[in-house]
């Protein structure tokens, strides 16, 4: 199935979006951070489902042998996202299994680092990803 790179453009563009607000948590209050970290999961999700062609041939063998640097940030990337999710998940006073943990320090300095570094490495990701203009040139002359 061929997915429609607009539609591509605009969750990811939707995804930068709500990383910015999820980094503006002392102003919209936890609920909100909670609401739009949840949100940012279900976005995520779908980026990778319309992306998955790309996601699985970076961990072929054969992709990370020639491009061992895509295949180390695409992995790096997903770990970021599992670290800030599940510290996420275990931070909130709603979502949490192990309630001791909600308060923690050591985890909450885990979600930070992990959400700033996702959120870096996705505003890198999504700026090399974006077609430049000269791209938009050479398709428009053929």
């Amino acid at each position: 199935m061929k997915v429609d790179k607009s539609l591509k453009y605009l969750v990811d563009f939707l995804l930068c979006a709500l990383f910015v607000f999820l980094m503006l948590q002392g102003i919209t209050g936890r609920a909100l951070h909670e609401i739009a970290g949840v949100f940012s999961v279900i976005l995520l999700a779908v980026h990778l489902l319309l992306n998955i062609k790309g996601v699985v041939s970076a961990f072929k063998p054969s992709c990370a042998v020639k491009n061992p640097r895509r295949t180390a940030f695409m992995l790096i990337l997903l770990l970021l996202a599992a670290f800030s999710l599940v510290s996420g998940i275990l931070l909130s006073p709603l979502l949490s299994p192990v309630k001791q943990l909600a308060d923690t320090e050591a985890l909450k300095t885990i979600h930070s680092v992990s959400s700033v570094l996702f959120f870096a490495c996705v505003f890198a990701h999504t700026g090399r990803n974006l077609p430049s203009k000269s791209v938009k040139k050479e398709k428009n002359n053929e």
